[in-house]
């Protein structure tokens, strides 16, 4: 997830992470975007870092809410992909 003037875009070119975009969703009330890409396996880990990095920034711009809109995200994809129910039964 970035933010909607695209922060994470900078991080990748620092890092010199290639990525094919796929897909953008985004709310007109909300300032962030869901963005699809591929990762290609060489670059995950400087990946994984660059989104560790935007966290940081996004929050540095005055946007408390990233982290806890993404937890929320992460579990409405877990629960439409049915993970949530796996892990409840246990």
């Amino acid at each position: 997830m970035d933010h909607s003037s695209y922060l994470a875009d900078s991080l990748f070119s620092q890092k010199k992470i290639r990525l094919k975009f796929k897909e953008e969703f985004a709310r007109e009330d909300s300032p962030y975007r869901i963005i699809v890409c591929r990762v290609y396996k060489r670059g995950v880990g400087r990946f994984e870092e660059a989104m560790e990095l935007l966290k940081d920034k996004i929050h540095l711009l005055g946007y408390r809410d990233y982290p806890d809109t993404c937890r929320r995200l992460e579990k409405l994809i877990d629960k439409e992909m049915g993970k949530g129910e796996l892990d409840s039964e246990k």
